[in-house]
């Protein structure tokens, strides 16, 4: 099993997002290691802001696009959370992605 996640290609974009603006790509899926989780997307949320993400670039090259998501724990090395719960975080336009334990809250 892959996990497959949307970028941003490698020209700049401008204006409304158009088909060509996203890039489909599969990768690993992540493993994690002590103190994180691995999730599943269930809802990624696509608001209006997240146009400033991809105009700057905010994040780094080929990374999946910014977004706030809605997920499910499918294996933990947290003690915070066990599989099955489902978690508020930022795994971005991904099907899976890690969060962890950062200054005493889930990122």
């Amino acid at each position: 099993m892959r996990n497959r996640y949307w970028t941003l290609p490698e020209q700049p974009v401008t204006g409304w997002p158009q088909e060509n603006t996203f890039v489909l790509k599969q990768g690993a899926i992540p493993v994690p290691a002590s103190r994180q989780a691995l999730t599943r997307t269930i809802y990624v949320s696509l608001d209006p802001y997240q146009l400033y993400y991809q105009r700057e670039r905010t994040g780094p090259a080929g990374a999946p696009c910014h977004a706030r998501t809605v997920s499910q724990v499918i294996e933990s090395r947290m003690s915070e959370f066990a599989p099955g719960d489902f978690v508020f975080n930022t795994n971005g336009w991904a099907e899976y992605a890690l969060i962890w334990v950062s200054g005493g809250q889930a990122t």
